[in-house]
């Protein structure tokens, strides 16, 4: 998969404009945003550089399905795309980090 030997740069990309801001604007306040188990999974499979289909591939579940569950989180997050989501997540505790 072509993302995947991206996948640091643009986790650590997301990181630092999350904690640049912090610095600049002070900590967010909590929020209290509930996910379902399947948007933790999808987020958590994001942050291992996957694309929708594969995605799809490991969950059993349509491309389009994946994209569904993808647009719920960044809604619920309030960030603008995945990128965002995904920093969001790991800020607020949703899930870890991939290491």
């Amino acid at each position: 998969d072509k993302l995947s030997k991206h996948k640091i740069v643009i986790q650590a990309i997301g990181l630092a404009c999350y904690y640049g801001l912090e610095r600049l604007l002070g900590p967010p306040p909590p929020r209290r945003v509930t996910l379902t188990q399947r948007e933790i999974d999808v987020l958590r499979l994001l942050t291992e550089g996957l694309s929708a289909p594969t995605i799809g591939k490991k969950l059993y579940i349509s491309d389009r399905t994946v994209e569904w569950h993808i647009d719920k989180a960044v809604k619920q997050l309030g960030g603008r795309n995945r990128i965002q989501a995904v920093v969001l997540a790991i800020r607020d505790g949703l899930i870890a980090p991939h290491q």
